[in-house]
């Protein structure tokens, strides 16, 4: 497919959304069947929470995305726990955090079966259940399928943006094409097969948005007008955060940066490339979401399908002198999160704004699907604020980060943490900075330690205190605990 201007893909995706919305209909608030749902989890790859245009992005248009959010539910406030591929996708299927699914980095891949791992419980549901695309919690897969997948379409590690080898059932087929396009083919294929009336589970794990950024070629130059100067560090910023944030910020913008294979983020030019390739990446996951919901919707699945769309944790884009995530300021920990429930379209409220998390995805697939949450799962089912209820929400949760020790290039430390509604106070195992304390009402992009404030003491032990309490709550072992100060 040819490169495409910008104006012509803001009016072709002007007219898709237009039609996607239409297609959606209106008709009442009550299910349209009794059977059990279809259940889609769209999971994409470093997406932060504000690249959608629904979500206010000012250049990067999302108009299938923008679509199902307002056919169904957008969460203004969706965190993960812990922000990295695998330990993001094993909390996803298990409703568990990191430090209890025991997933807690990269180099630890393999979901242990004995958590309350969704795929089977789904498979004994009923479901004819599938996995496609990106996987990244087994090092070797060694030609076969997971546990609980009667389809298995997936990539090894983080695959390639274009001709991935795909696993497809213990065979290895390389493809041809765009991988985001590949994958939603791959998807539509399968939903294509006869489930002899079956309902389906699928998993689609897109690449992007993952470095190293490469569009689809007709997305390439889509932000080619749009000027990108390097953000500039602010120095007071600097001053309160640990050690180990600052010389990251640092490697991030000097030629050390060079012995890794990556350029430094110092040039415009290379600067302003990369974040045009992530938004790019990101329209093509836009596209493909459009051509899925286009085939339920000709197959006549879409009023009984419930589609999850979320991100395995955010990124940054200079944001503290910082690239990836691998922290948990806002631009790390906060992600999409859209629920469009086909049997339900007309709602009093199309967007939220309670605190929810990674770890209720799998008991709101379980609920949906009638299933019984196992008492193990740590999350709590979303389906009552999706049908306006009135049960108690959480005001606050713990979010974590352990130590990447085998991989010393991230210079990372263990970090603990709450977030509520106004408040972040962060605990690090750094001895220059340990603690963090910002006020995201007054100062939303984290720029003020607040720490030694002494206006905020009595918010910063109580903090303190609630950070104890979480740690117990979600049981954190003992030994992985990080003691706040006094």
């Amino acid at each position: 497919m040819h490169s495409i201007s910008r104006r012509h893909f803001l009016s072709r995706s002007a007219a898709a959304a237009a039609a996607l919305a239409l297609s959606s209909g209106c008709a009442t608030s009550a299910p349209r069947q009794e059977s059990k749902p279809n259940i889609l989890v769209i999971l994409t790859d470093d997406q932060r929470y504000d690249t959608l245009s629904c979500n206010g992005h000012p250049y990067l248009k999302t108009p299938n995305l923008d679509a199902l959010a307002k056919g169904g539910v957008c969460f203004d406030k969706a965190f993960v726990t812990l922000s990295l591929c695998s330990p993001a996708r094993a909390t996803s299927l298990t409703g568990q955090y990191a430090h209890i699914h025991g997933v807690i980095g990269n180099r630890r891949w393999e979901v242990p079966y004995t958590s309350p791992y969704i795929p089977p419980l789904m498979q004994e549901a009923g479901y004819v259940t599938a996995a496609i695309g990106k996987w990244h919690m087994h090092r070797d897969l060694a030609d076969k399928r997971r546990p609980g997948f009667d389809h298995w379409a997936v990539f090894d590690n983080q695959g390639t943006y274009n001709d991935v080898t795909l696993n497809i059932n213990g065979t290895r087929v390389k493809q041809s094409g765009h991988t985001t396009d590949v994958l939603a083919s791959q998807l539509i294929d399968f939903l294509k097969q006869d489930r002899q009336g079956k309902p389906f589970f699928a998993w689609l794990g897109t690449k992007a948005a993952h470095g190293d950024y490469v569009p689809a070629e007709r997305f390439k130059h889509l932000f080619d007008d749009v000027d990108l100067p390097v953000p500039p560090l602010d120095a007071a910023d600097q001053a309160g955060k640990p050690a180990f944030i600052r010389a990251l910020a640092k490697r991030e913008r000097s030629k050390e940066r060079g012995r890794w294979g990556i350029p430094p983020m110092s040039s415009d030019d290379i600067y302003g490339g990369k974040v045009r390739g992530y938004w790019g990446t990101i329209a093509g996951i836009d596209d493909n979401v459009g051509r899925i919901v286009e085939h339920l919707r000709k197959s006549g699945e879409l009023e009984n399908t419930v589609i999850l769309f979320l991100s395995d944790g955010g990124h940054y884009l200079g944001e503290h002198g910082l690239w990836d995530k691998r922290s948990c300021y806002e631009e790390s920990l906060r992600i999409p999160f859209i629920v469009s429930d086909g049997r339900r379209t007309r709602r009093k409220t199309h967007r939220i704004d309670d605190l929810v998390l990674n770890i209720d995805l799998a008991p709101t697939i379980l609920a949906l699907a009638g299933v019984e949450r196992p008492p193990s799962m740590q999350g709590t089912s979303l389906v009552s604020l999706l049908e306006d209820g009135q049960q108690p929400w959480r005001s606050d949760f713990l979010f974590e980060w352990f130590n990447e020790a085998s991989n010393p290039a991230r210079m990372q430390r263990e970090i603990q943490g709450v977030r509520n509604e106004r408040w972040k106070y962060i605990r690090t195992s750094d001895e220059e900075v340990p603690e963090e304390l910002y006020d995201l009402k007054t100062d939303p992009k984290e720029l003020r330690n607040l720490v030694a404030d002494a206006r905020h003491a009595d918010v910063l032990q109580g903090l303190r205190k609630r950070l104890v309490e979480l740690q117990e709550e979600t049981r954190l072992p003992m030994e992985a605990r990080l003691s706040p100060g006094s």
